[in-house]
């Protein structure tokens, strides 16, 4: 019964998270501040007024990876309930899950002109490396992975 509560409670977290970074990162929408301050990557890494040239490029990508990565987790959450596994079978799951999503945002920071957006790049794929390694990837979910998609939110425009 605890364990059907807890995988419950992992689709319901990744659902809201995929949908709060879906709201987040729509082009030309306004973000708030009601999200808090992200803690991923340099804080001074917004690009600056002359962006390199591929800037735009790196940080779309960059969005449409993360996104991507974010509906991967929550539909392999929906589907690890649907197959029964364990708690430990969907933590492995998900490390593997973000392993792959920062093996794919290091790409596009190796593409990245502009030393500031490359730094919030690897920044990001530092904290998702954490994420992965962790003991408790759904905790990493529920607090620095939300803080990720902020950053990029907010950090990574052109």
């Amino acid at each position: 019964m605890i364990i059907r509560l807890v995988r419950v409670g992992a689709v319901a977290l990744s659902l809201a998270t995929v949908a709060v970074l879906g709201a987040g990162c729509q082009p030309g929408e306004s973000t708030g501040d009601a999200a808090g301050t992200p803690t991923a990557g340099p804080t001074t890494a917004a690009p600056s007024p002359t962006a390199a040239p591929n800037t735009k490029e790196v940080c779309q990508a960059v969005t449409d990876i993360f996104l991507d990565g974010s509906v991967k987790i929550a539909d392999d959450s929906v589907k690890a309930i649907e197959k029964g596994l364990s708690v430990a079978q969907q933590n492995k799951q998900l490390k593997t899950t973000l392993t792959g999503l920062a093996g794919q945002l290091e790409a596009e920071a190796a593409k990245a002109t502009d030393p500031k957006v490359k730094a919030l790049v690897e920044g990001i794929v530092t904290d998702i490396q954490t994420g992965a390694k962790s003991a408790d990837p759904v905790k990493f979910l529920q607090t620095d992975f939300v803080k990720v998609g902020t950053a990029i939110d907010k950090e990574c425009v052109a």
